[in-house]
């Protein structure tokens, strides 16, 4: 094709572009899938694994289908096959619920199948593709939720529970802050009233090394003299 030399007349610059565009869309659709997953808690490695095996093994089903049918291979075909794959299998690692998982599973089979008539040129047909909707929606409900949608919850509880013991935490450092301070303003009212009542003239820095509870004890004596 680029030495315009094309001796079985397959190839095709509409079909090419076409094809390229369905990859760029599928692309996009995928980092769609995944950046809504992190952003609910999950992670993004798993959806774009799960889209690396959907698109590796619908590639392998489209090949074994088309060499089986004894039609001419189409790599165009392959390629369709790989990036609806790869949706599919984005919505199998994300965190999306089952019934969201069953809607995706049924809009990205409506559109492989309508994708295959435009890129091929041949007349869309939509009884195929209502056909494709409901076994996609059906192979979603027996798959299920994506393999993230209950690890996003077990997430979310314990960055709620690391919010809860930080706040704790600061609360209980300020309570310490503020007993201590307590502490010290009661000690120098103690202080300051051993010093006025002149007690055996005994220094301030005497009773530096004395615990609250003695000084308690010590000022209390002195005030029932």
């Amino acid at each position: 094709p680029v030495n315009d030399i094309d001796e079985n007349g397959n190839w095709s610059w509409k079909r090419f572009w076409k094809t390229l565009v369905t990859v760029v869309v599928a692309v996009a659709v995928v980092a769609t899938i995944a950046a809504i997953t992190v952003a609910s808690g999950g992670s993004a490695a798993v959806v774009l694994a799960g889209a690396g095996i959907g698109t590796v093994s619908s590639g392998i089903s489209s090949t074994i289908t088309q060499l089986s049918s004894g039609n001419r291979f189409s790599f165009s075909q392959l390629f369709i096959d790989m990036s609806f794959g790869a949706i599919t299998g984005a919505f199998g690692g994300s965190s999306f619920n089952v019934l969201g998982v069953a809607a995706g599973n049924s809009i990205t089979s409506f559109f492989s199948s309508i994708t295959s008539d435009w890129v091929e040129g041949n007349p869309i047909d939509l009884g195929k593709a209502g056909m494709s909707v409901l076994a996609g929606f059906i192979t979603g409900l027996i798959s299920g939720a994506g393999a993230q949608y209950g690890m996003t919850k077990h997430t979310k509880q314990l960055i709620n529970s690391r919010r809860l013991i930080k706040n704790n935490s600061n609360y209980s450092i300020r309570g310490t802050n503020g007993a201590i301070n307590l502490i010290n303003y009661h000690i120098y009212n103690s202080r300051q009233i051993v010093k006025q009542l002149g007690l055996f003239n005994l220094k301030i820095s005497v009773f530096d090394n004395i615990n609250m509870i003695g000084l308690d004890v010590l000022i209390s004596k002195i005030l029932s003299i």
